[in-house]
């Protein structure tokens, strides 16, 4: 599980409960920083599901980048096409509220940016993001960067998502997956020059 640095805030937390080999057992992820230790599974297919609604609105203050003099916010979990993330997520109809990632526009490393940076064999059932600002460079979405053999369920999704090639109000770049019964709104914000939209 990675480290992170928060500004301020309680730094107690519980991070996951359960075994996360079942749909019956899963991990059960209470707060946001239980959220975070997912990215501490790659390549691995486990189970989770959301206890509760996830209050996120503290990543405003996550991993100060004195480069730019911002915070970055969030880590996205999965890394690449190697060491991608891959699981069943179920948000059993609760909210993650508030998600924030600035990720550097010029820093080619944020080319997949998302609360996934890279699925693979992902099933993502009933989750809504709302109030999100995650900011990328290209394959960038609320959910995933970019996602490939996956089926995303029945969830919803309304922030701002900013970037300057394959951004998607849910997944920037998607590939050989179902998305059925979701929604997208809030705003899509390419900044300039944009390379390409998402497909």
């Amino acid at each position: 599980i990675p480290t992170l640095d928060a500004i301020g805030g309680d730094p107690s937390f519980l991070r996951l409960s359960g075994s996360g080999t079942s749909v019956s057992d899963p991990y059960l992820i209470y707060d946001v920083y239980g959220l975070q230790g997912l990215s501490g599974f790659v390549s691995v297919f486990k189970f989770f599901k959301l206890a509760n609604d996830i209050d996120a609105y503290s990543t405003v203050n996550w991993n100060w980048n004195p480069g730019t003099s911002t915070t970055e916010g969030f880590s996205p979990f999965g890394l690449d096409y190697y060491k991608y993330f891959s699981g069943n997520i179920s948000g059993d109809a609760h909210s993650i509220n508030g998600l924030y990632m600035n990720k550097p526009v010029y820093n080619s490393s944020f080319n997949y940016v998302g609360l996934i940076k890279y699925g693979s064999g992902c099933v993502i059932n009933g989750i809504r993001l709302n109030d999100y600002y995650i900011s990328g460079r290209e394959n960038v979405g609320s959910l995933a960067g970019v996602m490939n053999n996956s089926f995303v369920l029945s969830s919803s999704f309304n922030g701002v998502v900013t970037g300057k090639g394959y951004i998607g109000g849910a997944v920037g770049d998607i590939n050989s997956s179902m998305v059925r019964n979701c929604t997208a709104e809030g705003r899509i914000l390419p900044q300039t020059p944009i390379d390409f939209w998402a497909s």
